[in-house]
């Protein structure tokens, strides 16, 4: 069962979590992965000060994914405009996101492995332009 609002139960499992993940820092459960994604979005929006996001892959129905997809009829453009999409596995398409839009990107958001599996250290190639780049 989810919440709408926090819980105690979730406060609860959350400190467990986190006393058993060493990496976790917080917990915050969500609905939904399309709540999940939304609220990452937002926050790294929030964090950064910058607005544009960069996906790849499959995101739910929210405005700030769809709007990048051929399903956007109702999505306002100037929304669509916010999401930029690359190819997963292919760290230049992601590369030349960063260099036509400096110091725009708040994110990047992917599924890091699905049906295809990273290739030539693509996931640590995006942590290292995510960290050169700053604050995403």
């Amino acid at each position: 069962m989810a919440f709408s609002l926090p819980h105690p139960l979730e406060v609860e499992v959350a400190e467990r979590m986190i006393a058993m993940i060493p990496c976790a820092e917080m917990v915050r459960f969500g609905k939904n992965g399309s709540d999940a994604t939304a609220g990452a979005v937002r926050l790294a929006r929030a964090f950064t000060g910058r607005d544009l996001i960069a996906c790849c892959g499959y995101h739910g129905w929210q405005d700030w994914y769809i709007g990048s997809t051929t399903f956007n009829r109702g999505v306002p453009i100037a929304v669509r405009q916010l999401t930029l999409t690359f190819e997963y596995n292919r760290i230049e398409s992601l590369k030349r996101i960063f260099a036509e839009h400096p110091g725009q990107v708040a994110g990047v958001i992917l599924e890091p492995v699905g049906v295809i599996e990273p290739q030539d250290d693509f996931l640590q190639q995006i942590k290292e332009l995510c960290r050169r780049e700053g604050r995403c």
